[in-house]
């Protein structure tokens, strides 16, 4: 595999999105960067009023996590979708599966409210939004026949 095999993504891809399986529920994301403009303007328009509190170090994790909550629910999370009935695994629906186990709408509220209650899972979506490997073009069906 070479360099450009190695590193180059699907600029519609990166815009698109891609889906995460975590099972009883998917969320498709967009890329935290390249292609996705949306991302890189809104991230760059939250952060402009806040560049000396960062600079200084003066801004809380907190908040910080707060803002980037934000931006994510606003331009990488596209879409959510969750099973409501485990015994049809294949049957999702969009929606949020809140602290009551109730689906909600997919908003980009909920999300945010997502993340500020589950902080893991969270954590794991900018790490996929930030991985290269989910935005590749789709390779598996040449995989497959080798």
């Amino acid at each position: 595999m070479g360099l450009y095999d190695t590193f180059s993504t699907d600029a519609t891809k990166e815009v698109e999105g891609t889906w995460l399986d975590y099972g009883d529920f998917q969320v498709k994301i967009a890329y935290a960067g390249g292609a996705n403009k949306k991302f890189t303007n809104l991230l760059e328009a939250k952060l402009k009023p806040l560049r000396r509190a960062l600079d200084t170090g003066a801004i809380s994790n907190e908040r910080s996590n707060a803002l980037l909550a934000e931006v994510y629910a606003k331009t990488i999370v596209l879409d959510w979708q969750t099973c409501p009935d485990t015994e049809k695994p294949d049957k999702m629906v969009q929606g949020i599966e809140d602290e009551l186990g109730e689906i909600v709408k997919f908003s980009h509220e909920q999300v945010v409210k997502t993340f500020k209650a589950l902080p893991n899972l969270f954590v794991d979506i900018r790490h996929q939004a930030e991985s290269i490997s989910n935005f590749k073009q789709e390779q598996l069906g040449e995989e497959a026949k080798n």
